[in-house]
């Protein structure tokens, strides 16, 4: 009887949790997606089946609230354990979904910066110490990778990782024991076109990479490179189509040339070294 009721509890205490990502390996902490919902409810709910078959987040900025705080109640030393920011994340918008990450420092001082306990002031303004973009394609579950190595701000772009588009880092370097706070901003927001949605099934911090996701099970480009899943004025259709474009723009320039003082090589005469 003891070992059966040792084997509920736990099981119980679990099940009303939704920050246990799937397959996320040497997890340091697991972001509580409920208590980020519950304090930014604007912008923010939870749903009980998303395309991870789980209970997920789902983010959808609004007009003046255009960023997440996500790293509130985070134990005291994580961020110093952890070798990477891992996010596994959807969305079926239309276009490539761009994830920012912005790391405010934590106390201290700057040269010519006063820096409050969370935050840079610039003119005036809570400015983030240093932003990591991500862009991530539409219709695939993506467990979206940040080093935080990438955070002492020595390398501009990111690590490529399977899911995600090239990323880059902006801003001034950061050590991870003075991260104060992260907020997570969501592009592209643009009303109306552009009201961009994405369902979060985890936030880990993890010193581990974690196993990426299976092969998707059918193209999303098609033969000429381009998206399947959308159109547009312009879009290829058949090879006919791509080769009179081609030489359209071929007989467009013909008879251009460059100006007077450019060399034939596109140089600007003026400058000679």
């Amino acid at each position: 009887m003891y070992k059966l009721i040792t084997f509920i509890i736990p099981v119980i205490l679990l099940s009303g949790c939704i920050n246990q990502p799937a397959n996320i390996t040497g997890e340091i902490y697991g972001f509580d997606l409920q208590a980020i919902a519950r304090k930014n409810e604007a912008t923010c709910k939870i749903e009980e089946n998303g395309k991870f078959q789980q209970r997920v987040l789902i983010y959808k900025p609004t007009q003046g609230q255009g960023s997440l705080p996500i790293s509130e109640g985070i134990p005291e030393g994580s961020w110093g354990k952890a070798k990477y920011l891992i996010c596994e994340v959807y969305h079926s918008n239309p276009y490539s979904a761009l994830l920012n990450f912005e790391f405010y420092n934590h106390g201290g001082k700057e040269k010519g910066i006063e820096v409050s306990p969370d935050s840079i002031q610039v003119d005036g303004k809570d400015e983030p110490r240093i932003t990591v973009l991500i862009g991530v394609l539409p219709y695939m579950r993506s467990k979206v990778v940040l080093p935080l190595s990438f955070l002492d701000g020595q390398k501009i772009f990111l690590s490529r990782f399977p899911g995600q588009q090239k990323g880059y880092v902006s801003g001034h370097r950061i050590a991870t024991e003075n991260i104060g706070s992260v907020k997570l901003r969501l592009g592209p927001f643009e009303t109306p076109g552009f009201m961009t949605t994405i369902e979060i099934s985890s936030i880990s911090l993890t010193n581990e990479l974690p196993e990426s996701y299976t092969e998707i099970d059918k193209p999303i480009v098609d033969r000429f490179g381009q998206w399947i899943d959308k159109d547009w004025t312009g879009k290829i259709s058949t090879e006919a189509e791509l080769t009179e474009r081609m030489r359209k723009l071929e007989r467009d320039v013909s008879n251009s040339s460059y100006p007077g003082n450019w060399s034939k090589y596109g140089g600007w005469k003026e400058k000679k070294f």
